[in-house]
């Protein structure tokens, strides 16, 4: 660990330049993403500059089809003083699986009511009663933003950050870290909630308050199992439309359960089918708030391990805020095997032992395998699009998702294979530690001692002070104190020792103070030691454990 005023040291240029590498691609990616977006909106969704333009209602009803449900819908409009009709609610098919889709939309224009459409401006005749604009687009352009934001904290790290100082200690707070992580935050949360929103949010809100319901007695009109293809694979889905009375008036709905989408397995939708033939009275549970809205079996149709689906983007993206907002703040180190652990402290036996935590493998462990199924999944749909498939315009997005999750899973994965390396619990035999103090450490090897080339034990002083500014913080670090208290080479290595730590009465105890400036928000001075722990083994990862000390002022002063 060299101080920071080493004269002959020099940056890891090669580090330098694949942290720049890394941090340009992340910045052309960005703007491919944006471009890809801007292309996409304007290549499939050419209406939405298109001329609003006011219209009238001529025809809205639901026509049952062989494949489904169509809406159907007429409607005429002026334009540049010339009359024009148009059929068309959207360019997508106007086929829906659901009777509640198309019968929404047939409850949300009548004939006779006034509506607006959208007019091609170069061909007036083309028009369409909704545009396909959404809000859900603009969310996804935190990504790009976001990647674009940690290209330039990269490449800054790299040359005027951990990468360009002498001493590991050193860490340095750009802002552009906290707006880059707020920006993919952003991405996450929208992510999570658009995934909820198209899988399991609405069924889960039907069927917590179904139980409510009002059961009602309903008429089989049609009774068959559908087919859709998916990629050339069969789907089945149960269609059953049973017509009911509730308020003298009467509707229709082949709502099967919530939350039912086409699966595979013919013959248990055929069972289904057989239990409700045409013409058959049935009962079906109508929600009196909105008696368009019902069922035939109070039940999810999806698992409700689904659930996680959504929610694991969502508390990301929540942590993430909660970091960029000035949360707990990992420290950036240029040795990025250093670990702060932390102790457990006994006060009974008058000991402080450290040892790593099994708490911080089991969230390493837990975000290892959720790194591991992001990249899986990202994997399987550029493969899917490398195969044949139609989602070009998304390729720059798994490109980019599955090199963020390759660059978040490196250090995660060194640190778990280290927990197969031997590693070392060091005990201070005293529950109070103060200047000038003998105090006995012991060391214990758990493992095969024989894996480790090297081991030593560091007591080490650090002398930092954090400004933080209106618009940015940085932080800077001076090692004033340095010494090694174990060092064995393997062949010398044994399973345990002791030795008596001497701690020096000329240095400084551990201290935490906080200044306020006109100039400076604040100004925080702190006097920290640390207990580190260097184990080498042979072709595995090593890591480097600090363990932080608190040193109390001389004994009575």
């Amino acid at each position: 660990m060299a101080g920071a005023d080493n004269k002959d040291w020099k940056p890891p240029r090669l580090k330098q330049v694949g942290y720049t590498a890394a941090g340009l691609f992340l910045i052309l990616a960005a703007v491919a993403q944006i471009c890809g977006l801007f292309l996409v909106q304007s290549w499939r969704q050419p209406q939405l500059n298109w001329v609003k333009t006011p219209c009238r209602i001529e025809e809205s009803r639901v026509r049952p089809l062989r494949t489904g449900y169509e809406y159907v819908v007429a409607y005429a409009y002026r334009y540049n003083a010339v009359d024009y009709q148009s059929y068309k609610y959207h360019f997508k098919s106007q086929v829906f699986n659901q009777w509640a889709e198309a019968g929404a939309l047939a409850e949300k224009y009548k004939p006779g009511q006034d509506a607006v459409c959208y007019v091609d401006a170069a061909n007036p005749e083309r028009a369409v009663l909704d545009n396909g604009w959404s809000p859900w687009p603009f969310l996804f352009f935190f990504l790009p933003l976001g990647c674009a934001i940690f290209g330039l904290h990269t490449i800054q790290s790299a040359w005027f950050g951990g990468l360009a100082s002498p001493s590991p200690i050193k860490r340095y707070h750009s802002p552009m870290y906290s707006w880059g992580l707020a920006c993919l935050s952003l991405f996450a949360i929208a992510s999570g909630l658009a995934l909820g929103q198209y899988i399991n949010f609405k069924p889960m809100a039907g069927y917590a308050t179904c139980w409510f319901w009002q059961e009602t007695a309903c008429t089989i009109e049609r009774s068959l199992v559908q087919t859709e293809f998916d990629g050339g694979k069969k789907r089945y889905w149960v269609d059953v439309l049973y017509v009911y009375s509730f308020n003298d008036e009467e509707h229709r709905s082949n709502a099967y359960n919530f939350g039912s989408e086409p699966t595979k397995g013919y013959s248990a939708k055929k069972e289904i089918i057989e239990a409700y033939p045409k013409g058959s009275g049935a009962k079906c549970f109508v929600n009196p708030l909105k008696p368009s809205q019902s069922v035939l079996k109070r039940e999810l149709g999806f698992s409700p391990i689904l659930l996680l689906a959504p929610l694991l983007p969502l508390g990301a993206g929540v942590y993430g805020l909660w970091l960029a907002s000035g949360g707990k703040r990992r420290r950036r180190r240029l040795n990025r095997n250093v670990w702060k652990d932390g102790g457990s402290f006994s006060s009974e036996s008058g000991k402080q032992v450290f040892k790593p935590k099994l708490k911080r493998r089991i969230v390493t462990a837990a975000v290892f395998l959720f790194l591991l199924c992001w990249i899986g999944y990202f994997l399987f749909c550029f493969y899917d699009v490398l195969a044949g498939g139609d989602d070009w315009d998304d390729f720059s997005l798994y490109v980019i998702m599955i090199f963020l999750g390759l660059l978040y899973i490196a250090p995660h994965a060194r640190e778990v294979l280290s927990w197969f390396s031997p590693w070392v619990e060091v005990t201070l035999h005293s529950g109070r530690l103060s200047l000038g103090d003998d105090v006995k450490l012991t060391w214990q090897i758990h493992g095969d001692r024989n894996k480790i080339e090297s081991f030593a034990i560091v007591l080490a002083g650090l002398e930092s002070v954090r400004q933080q500014g209106k618009k940015n913080s940085e932080e800077k670090s001076h090692l004033f104190f340095q010494k090694e208290l174990v060092s064995r080479l393997g062949p010398a290595l044994s399973s345990k020792g002791e030795i008596l730590l001497n701690l020096p009465r000329e240095t400084m105890h551990s201290l935490e103070a906080e200044v306020e400036s006109f100039f400076v928000l604040n100004t925080k001075y702190s006097i920290t030691w640390l207990l580190v722990v260097l184990c080498k083994g042979k072709g595995r990862p090593n890591p480097i454990r600090e363990y932080p000390l608190k040193i109390h002022p001389i004994k009575g002063l």
